[in-house]
């Protein structure tokens, strides 16, 4: 047996591969046992064989990276039996209950328009929308902006953010506190363009 994966950054595809020999003593592939999948699992942890034949393979709802720790994601073991033809789950859960880790939000922005004042400078601003639509509470929601070199952000409503307005452009992060299920946030954000001096003029729409 043998976990087999195509990396592609810190994730990627995974399955377990069963193998044997031929009369002549040359390695074949018998055949898959399980493969790792977009909505779950996505996560093959380690692989048993049992004497009568069953091998149980231990999968993970959510595979870590990306900020998620994989203590946070739900183990399970699944045993596998050859038919032969192919292999089929015989044994452990089929499906994962809902993760108390995973919180599913949803963001949503208007378009920022920079509207153009007399002495050259631009200024407008977006509404950024963050909805909890899942059914478990968000600890901690944060949003992170890249800002060309250019735009300043501006006005109130950056209150929350590391980055003070009229400070330098770049990356902004902007931390809102915890989101309860069916909550929401509206923020509305300022930015200001100055083809002199660049500093931001903008107020929040």
């Amino acid at each position: 047996m043998a976990v087999v994966q195509c990396v592609f950054g810190t994730h990627g595809w995974q399955q377990v591969v069963a193998f044997d020999r031929d009369s002549t003593g040359r390695v074949v592939t018998v055949g898959r046992v399980v493969l790792s999948a977009r909505e779950r699992p996505q996560w093959l942890i380690g692989v048993q064989v049992r004497g009568d034949g069953v091998v149980r393979v231990q999968v993970g709802d959510i595979y870590p990276g990306g900020g998620w720790a994989g203590e946070w994601s739900q183990r399970q073991w699944r045993g596998y039996r050859w038919d032969g033809g192919s292999f089929r789950q015989v044994s452990g859960p089929t499906t994962f209950p809902v993760d108390p880790h995973e919180v599913n939000l949803v963001v949503t922005a208007t378009d920022l328009v920079l509207g153009v004042a007399p002495d050259g400078s631009r200024a407008g601003g977006t509404t950024v929308r963050v909805r909890n639509v899942g059914s478990a509470p968000a600890r901690s929601v944060a949003l992170r902006f890249d800002l060309p070199a250019a735009l300043r952000p501006d006005g109130d409503g950056w209150k929350a953010c590391r980055t003070a307005p009229g400070t330098a452009g770049g990356p902004v992060r902007c931390d809102l506190g915890g989101l309860a299920p069916g909550a929401e946030f509206r923020c509305p954000w300022g930015c200001g363009w100055c083809p002199t001096t660049r500093s931001g003029r903008a107020r929040p729409s």
